[in-house]
């Protein structure tokens, strides 16, 4: 039950919110079709099947495929984002790199953090590992091409658009939502913006005690 509420609620704000942006405003759902895809997530959401996660192949810092098994065995933190991202990447991170940092070693075993690319055109595999280790070496980031970008982002209700106007000025679009996945590859919650300071640190705590005695 209390997944289920917590997916309703991200459900609610990726509907009636404004996406979370880097460069631009503007964004390319229609009413129509948002109100569509909330209504049919709703009703799998109703029904107790997370709609959260699902198939995936992409590529890591290392050019090692990634799927969905790439999950198993571990706790993972999943922020969808791009390299270049001057807002809500920079923030996000160091979110999720100031709760690492507080948690103890066996803890940090047991909890991989993952930044995933939705700029296929730039974020090449060299600028990536560039970018992730920056915050620390133990964080890893996957690519793929808009194909599989398309993939897990919907799977994970995650929004992204890039746009070019008549200048060529080069735009990307993103929600901004950091993901808790259980060492099973489930949802087990999510964060964003302000809240994850409040929360994050105090919710990896509690869930990862569990898994180092």
């Amino acid at each position: 039950m209390k997944n289920l509420i917590a997916l309703l609620a991200l459900l609610l704000t990726i509907t009636v919110s404004q996406p979370a942006t880097a460069h631009s405003v503007h964004g390319d759902d229609t009413t129509s079709a948002t109100t569509a895809r909330f209504a049919s997530l709703f009703q799998q959401a109703a029904s107790n099947q997370p709609p959260i996660g699902g198939p995936f192949t992409l590529t890591d810092i290392n050019g090692q495929t990634v799927t969905e098994k790439s999950l198993i065995g571990k706790h993972h933190l999943i922020f969808f984002g791009f390299s270049e991202c001057k807002t809500e990447c920079p923030v996000a991170m160091q979110q999720i790199t100031r709760a690492y940092n507080q948690l103890i070693p066996e803890e940090q075993k047991q909890l991989q953090v993952v930044f995933i690319s939705v700029d296929p055109k730039n974020d090449t595999l060299p600028v990536l590992k560039k970018f992730i280790t920056a915050f620390n070496p133990a964080f890893t980031a996957w690519r793929g091409e808009k194909p599989e970008v398309d993939a897990i982002t919907r799977n994970y209700l995650a929004y992204y658009a890039i746009k070019t106007d008549g200048k060529q000025q080069y735009q990307v679009n993103h929600s901004s939502y950091i993901y808790l996945m259980g060492p099973q590859g489930t949802y087990l919650t999510h964060f964003r913006g302000s809240d994850a300071d409040a929360t994050l640190l105090e919710t990896l705590k509690s869930i990862l005690k569990n898994t180092t005695k």
